[in-house]
């Protein structure tokens, strides 16, 4: 038998086809696994998203209820301070018609003061709670 190289030829042929399928099936094999972590990457993503569109929209709702809480206190605040102002001004009407009854009483008691014989018309004659006395002296018979 003679010695044929054309049979080494096709054995290394038959590895190289055979080592080029491998190659290839790895290659697929590495992709279909990207592929995967991709797709899996992607869906945790859309997840994850979901769940801060979620987060965002609570937020969003609880900042709404604080400002329409803020708006409610600035509304009281308001209201309160209409009131104040109210109060302070019924205070000095009242504090008004208090020293204009002081004043017409003290016009009364001196117009008493004047016209009372008993009395000498002098501020010694009114004690400091403002009754006024007679003069013991000037003083009618019985009183």
């Amino acid at each position: 038998m003679r010695y044929d190289g054309g049979m080494d030829n096709l054995i290394w042929i038959v590895i190289a086809v055979v080592a080029v399928v491998a190659v290839i099936a790895l290659a697929l094999v590495a992709k279909r696994a990207t592929d995967r972590r991709k797709v899996e990457d992607e869906r945790r993503n859309r997840d994850k998203a979901a769940r801060l569109r979620d987060e965002a929209a609570e937020t969003t709702l609880e900042a709404r209820r604080t400002e329409a809480g803020a708006v409610t206190a600035r509304v009281d605040a308001d209201e309160a301070k209409v009131e104040a102002e109210r109060l302070e001004r019924h205070a000095r009407e009242l504090e008004d018609e208090a020293q204009r009854a002081q004043a017409s009483a003290q016009e009364r008691l001196q117009e008493a003061d004047r016209i009372d014989p008993d009395v000498g018309g002098s501020p010694e004659s009114t004690d400091p709670a403002g009754a006024h006395r007679a003069d013991p002296d000037t003083a009618p018979p019985g009183r």
